[in-house]
C-alpha cells in the first residue's frame, strides 16, 4: 500500500472519531471508578461517624463522672458505697424525665442528681444515635467491685453507654463484655462503652 494512501486512511480514521465500542468501554471504566469511589466514601463516612460517637460517649461519661465527683451527695458511710444513690440507674429502668432539668431550681443534692440525669439523658438523645429503648435497656449507672459488671458491693461507680453502630451489624448474636464492645440485638448492631470511677 502506498504511503500516501496509508496516510489518508489514518487521517480518515482520526477524523471519524470514536467508535461506539470505544465509548462504551470508556463509560464502563468511568462507572466502575465512580462506584469504587462512592463505596470508599461511604466506608470512610461510617468510620468518621463511629469515631464521632465514641468521642461523644467519652465526653458524656466524663461529664457524668465530674458531676458525681463534685456532687454534695455523701457517697460513703463507714467505707461502704451507698447503693441507693440518686445517680444510680439500673438497666431496663427509665431515666427520670423532668421539665427544665438542665436548669434546676433547687439546692437539694438528691434533686440535683435526678435533674442532672434527666438533662444528661436528653442531651444524649439529641446528639447520639440512640432512642428511648436503647437508653432504657443498655444504659446503667451502678455500684461495682470490678469495673466491668454491676454488683451489690464494691467501691466503684460503673457507667455504661450505648449507641447504634453499623460496625456492629455484622455480629451474629454474639456479645462481648470488654469496655468498648459490640452487642447484637435482634440483628441490630449496638456499640457499648463502659467506664468506672471511685467517687
Amino acid at each position: 500500500m502506498p504511503v500516501k494512501h496509508l496516510n489518508n486512511l489514518i487521517m480518515y480514521r482520526h477524523e471519524r472519531g470514536f467508535t461506539l465500542i470505544e465509548v462504551l468501554v470508556t463509560l464502563v471504566i468511568i462507572s466502575v471508578s465512580i462506584v469504587a469511589l462512592a463505596v470508599l466514601q461511604l466506608k470512610n463516612n461510617a468510620r468518621v461517624t463511629q469515631t464521632s460517637q465514641s468521642y461523644l460517649a467519652e465526653q458524656f461519661i466524663s461529664s457524668l463522672f465530674t458531676e458525681i465527683s463534685t456532687s454534695n451527695y455523701k457517697w460513703y458511710s463507714d467505707q461502704v458505697l451507698h447503693s441507693d444513690s440518686p445517680f444510680f440507674k439500673a438497666a431496663n429502668d427509665s431515666f427520670p424525665s423532668i421539665e427544665s432539668a438542665c436548669n434546676p431550681q433547687t439546692n437539694n443534692s438528691s434533686e440535683l442528681a435526678t435533674a442532672f440525669l434527666s438533662c444528661w439523658s436528653s442531651q444524649i438523645s439529641k446528639t447520639m444515635d440512640v432512642d428511648d429503648t436503647l437508653l432504657r435497656k443498655y444504659y446503667f449507672i451502678c455500684q461495682s467491685n470490678n469495673g466491668e459488671t454491676c454488683t451489690n458491693s464494691g467501691s466503684l461507680v460503673l457507667a455504661q453507654m450505648a449507641w447504634y453502630s453499623k460496625e456492629c451489624d455484622t455480629l451474629s448474636n454474639r456479645s462481648y463484655t470488654s469496655i468498648n464492645s459490640c452487642v447484637n440485638d435482634s440483628a441490630v448492631g449496638i456499640r457499648l462503652f463502659k467506664a468506672a470511677i471511685q467517687p
